[in-house]
């Protein structure tokens, strides 16, 4: 799909030209079935295009709309349903309304402490509201909880990083790396901006390298490597992004 945005729309003949037709001896049959299978590629391609728009900006917002009545209806029956305060607040905080979120997300962990959702979002708040030491503490909660979920941890490097605290997110970024996954270009990149703030300038790129090679595509890590002066970036192959091997 990407490939076809970047080069717009498929070529069509040229039709109704009878001349055309005539020339390279396409029978005036032929000539009709060839405009309308064109016609029918065309509005084939306008209609996922329109559909593509009206999910992007009307039926996405709808669906929150819905998300929110039916959580709230919910609330209706047990007003201490943490679950549903909880996923009240992830909606909100999807609609970009962070103080109702936030409203939500601290009643779902005054009524449960360890309701996942409600902390992982409430530590996203926090570090959209630069509240890096409350973040780390919501985030330090999750993985103590959950060990084996690589989003906890690399949301604790970065409120570490936040904080100056370069180290402790390098060993959380390391972690991720030996124990969880090993291919998440964010924590590359986020390893060589940490790389780049201790003045470590060659383990910095060897990082956002590593995050570039995993994708190709990720802005952050290519600008990156420009800005520190690299000139042979990683190429996209012809398959697509790739994970090399370990």
């Amino acid at each position: 799909m990407r490939g076809w945005m970047e080069t717009g729309f498929p070529r069509t003949p040229e039709a109704g030209s009878a001349k055309m037709a005539g020339d390279r001896g396409v029978s005036l049959g032929m000539a009709v079935a060839i405009v309308a299978g064109t016609v029918l590629v065309i509005g084939a391609l306008a209609t996922f295009i329109g559909y593509r728009f009206f999910w992007e900006k009307y039926a996405l917002p709808k669906r929150l709309d819905v998300e929110t009545t039916r959580w709230e209806q919910r609330l209706k029956q047990n007003p201490k349903d943490d679950a549903a305060l909880a996923e009240l607040g992830v909606v909100y905080f999807q609609k970009g309304d962070l103080q109702q979120a936030e409203t939500y997300l601290q009643k779902a962990l005054k009524i449960n402490k360890d309701n996942p959702a409600a902390a992982y979002h409430m530590g996203l708040i926090y570090m959209s509201q630069k509240k890096f030491a409350d973040a780390e503490k919501e985030f330090k909660k999750l993985t103590a909880r959950y060990p084996t979920n690589p989003l906890g941890f690399y949301q604790l490097a970065l409120a570490y990083f936040e904080q100056g605290k370069l180290d402790a997110a390098l060993e959380k970024l390391k972690f991720i790396n030996d124990n969880i996954d090993g291919t998440i270009s964010d924590v590359y990149h986020l390893t060589g901006r940490i790389y780049e703030r201790k003045n470590m300038k060659d383990k910095a790129i060897a990082s956002y390298r590593r995050a570039a090679e995993f994708d190709p595509n990720f802005k952050p890590a290519v600008e990156a490597l420009q800005r520190l002066g690299v000139t042979d970036l990683p190429k996209m192959p012809a398959g697509g992004a790739h994970s090399p091997s370990r």
